[in-house]
């Protein structure tokens, strides 16, 4: 009987447990040290005979193969029952594991590796050139001309350190991806390497037979933005007519095949109407809905964008309330040693050019692969640790703030807009209507 692990399993090792994901089945499992010994094995020598395993067990563990191999088997049958393992004529039946069990694992490794500053996921801005122009985007691609786009050669190179540095998870976003003639390149090269991987793209520039290729590799999630259910309002906000429909077809396709889909949207001026409407319609996708109301400045210090924001609190007051009730979110109660946000300790951002980047909103370089090595910048950058040691009591104007509690403060968005450690409006104005909505619409004074 050969031994495959099915092609939607990846993992990684941290701090003597094994971590492993299922893209196909969107679980999270955690192993003690014998089970991650047994797949390791597995995944090293695809296709073993189950006693060809035993003999390399026993030269790990010396102990008696009876014993080794009533162990294993039992172990060996619990995987393919949970579809990690493959099997020719064998299809097992999905479990339903618990939700919050899931979350367990996912939140119990996020922890470690950030308490821990762990590196555990990184996002690649491949490109920031992009077949839409939304009238809100961050990104600017007319960049001076010493500038130059990595490379294949070169991403291949940061994936290589990325899996030395056991990086697990990755985000593949641009610009959009497919910009780039070697995008298929690049991720097929990521996937070889065993990244966990979400794709951030309109889709709009993908066949069908592209579609089916991506999905036959099993990335985590495919993401893209759609602002509105109305064809008309969602082309606007794009600039490119068609491109709703384009999107759509692209979603509906990964859909099919299996792949979770999940839908990006900014409300704004254009479209803060369409929220109700919007989420049906990725109700009737069956996709995730991850909605957001803070629109940030370019890239290259243009305040352009904000002009989109919602100004009226009457209007962002019902999107902010259906997003509270979905979420069930309360107050975060915050306390002044906190940190002041994740930002550093356990991912980073790499932009087009291999600049480093605590994430992608935040606009403190850390420093350029081209120059340094990822672990390098990982372990030695000293701005990085100045942003790990950013916390509450570092907002002097916010830290006695009657709405602290309710604020979604991005330190990327104040520094493009007051500074680093400033308030900055909407930052404000969003924190005094969260506060409102969860004190049951209590009327508030103005900050």
């Amino acid at each position: 009987m050969p031994l495959k692990l099915n092609r939607s399993i990846f993992f990684r090792k941290y701090f003597d447990e094994l971590y492993l994901y299922d893209t196909k089945c969107n679980k999270n499992y955690i192993f003690n040290s014998v089970a991650t010994d047994i797949i390791e094995v597995i995944s090293e020598n695809p296709s073993i005979d189950f006693n060809d395993l035993i003999e390399k067990l026993f030269v790990i563990y010396k102990a008696p193969k009876d014993i080794l191999s009533h162990d294993a088997l039992n172990f060996v049958n619990i995987l393919f029952e949970k579809g990690i393992l493959y099997q020719d004529n064998y299809i097992p039946e999905i479990e339903k594991t618990e939700i919050p069990f899931e979350k367990q694992i996912a939140q119990k490794l996020s922890m470690n590796t950030g308490n821990n500053k762990t590196l555990l996921s990184v996002l690649l801005e491949l490109t920031y050139r992009c077949n839409e122009k939304c009238i809100h985007c961050y990104a600017t691609e007319d960049k001076p001309s010493e500038q130059k786009e990595l490379t294949t050669n070169e991403w291949f190179e940061v994936l290589d350190q990325l899996y030395k540095n056991n990086v697990m998870f990755l985000t593949l976003t641009g610009g959009e991806v497919a910009v780039r003639s070697d995008f298929f390149d690049i991720f097929d090269y990521a996937i070889k390497k065993c990244f966990v991987i979400d794709i951030f793209s309109n889709g709009m520039a993908f066949s069908d037979n592209q579609i089916a290729d991506i999905a036959c590799r099993y990335p985590k999630s495919f993401q893209s933005s759609i602002y509105s259910h109305i064809p008309e309002t969602h082309d606007k906000i794009t600039r490119v007519k068609g491109s709703f429909e384009k999107t759509l077809h692209t979603l509906n396709e990964f859909k099919k095949l299996g792949v979770p889909i999940v839908v990006k949207t900014v409300m704004m001026k254009e479209n803060c109407y369409d929220y109700d409407g919007l989420r049906n319609l990725v109700n009737d996708l069956g996709a995730t809905l991850q909605v957001g109301t803070s629109i940030g400045a370019k890239n290259d210090g243009s305040f352009s964008p904000l002009f989109h924001r919602i100004e009226e609190d009457n209007i962002l007051m019902p999107i902010l309330k259906g997003e509270i009730i979905r979420q069930k979110s309360v107050p975060s109660n915050k306390e002044l040693d906190m940190s002041l946000c994740g930002a550093g300790f356990n991912g980073i951002s790499i932009n087009p050019y291999g600049d480093v980047f605590p994430c992608n909103s935040l606009d403190i370089k850390l420093g350029s692969v081209k120059e340094q090595t990822i672990s390098d910048i990982w372990a030695e950058s000293v701005e990085l640790e100045k942003v790990r040691n950013l916390s509450i009591s570092n907002l002097l104007k916010c830290n006695c703030c009657d709405c602290l509690n309710y604020c979604q403060f991005c330190p990327g968005l104040a520094l493009a807009e007051t500074g680093l450690l400033e308030p900055y409006p909407e930052a404000c104005k969003i924190a005094k209507i969260r506060r409102s909505v969860m004190e049951g619409g209590k009327a508030i004074e103005s900050i």
